[in-house]
């Protein structure tokens, strides 16, 4: 009778866990559980710049509102990366507010490279975490600066600057955020870019310069 009674009592016991898991289950789906990151990021985790402490980063959740997020594939190495940012940080206060949201992919060579880079141009967007950045390969260019335009919700791919240039995602990222009253997007030419040719041609007329004065001697 005793054995009976403790098995009774046990049974009891794992049929009222059993309700009351349900239960919050049940309680989670009505009152909505914390999402995760949209499919367009690939559950890739989000950090910001902390406003506190701004050597460290703080976790970031891409707001509802944010529909569209341009990707943009960067790095402290990259010349014409540094010539891009500052054009972009700008453009960020027509966005901020928008269904557009930019998101910062790294190419730097570590973690500290990159953060200080986001530090250094003060990035006022988000950037996709060190350790997640793989998730995104599939939008992942041959060469950078490069902006992929995709739909948050679906991961689609709308446009990239290899197809429009950056001036052309821009614009649609404009189109997308209602933008109208912003001045025209332009990126300064990086000077680095000329310094291969030019060191070519100032090797050129050395050599020819060179061969001058042999012949006259």
């Amino acid at each position: 009778m005793i054995m009976k009674s403790a098995h009774f009592s046990t049974t009891s016991r794992q049929l009222s866990q059993l309700v009351a898991m349900v239960f919050l289950l049940a309680a989670s789906q009505l009152t909505g559980a914390p999402s995760s990151q949209p499919a367009g990021l690939n559950h890739a985790q989000l950090e910001i710049l902390d406003d506190k402490n701004p050597a460290e980063l703080a976790s970031y959740t891409l707001p509802a509102e944010k529909k569209f997020i341009a990707l943009y594939y960067t790095a402290m190495w990259c010349p014409p990366c540094r010539a891009t940012t500052p054009a972009l940080v700008d453009e960020y206060q027509y966005l901020k507010s928008s269904p557009v949201e930019i998101v910062m992919v790294s190419s730097d060579r570590t973690p500290e490279q990159r953060l200080k880079y986001l530090r250094d141009y003060n990035m006022p967007f988000p950037a996709v975490a060190w350790s997640d950045i793989p998730k995104l390969e599939k939008y992942a260019p041959n060469s950078i600066p490069h902006i992929a335009l995709i739909e948050a919700d679906t991961g689609k791919l709308i446009t990239t600057s290899r197809e429009v240039g950056i001036d052309g995602v821009v614009e649609k990222m404009r189109q997308l955020a209602e933008v109208t009253d912003a001045p025209d997007f332009s990126v300064p030419v990086s000077k680095s870019r000329w310094l291969v040719p030019l060191a070519i041609i100032g090797m050129f007329l050395a050599l020819m310069l060179f061969r001058q004065m042999r012949g006259g001697c």
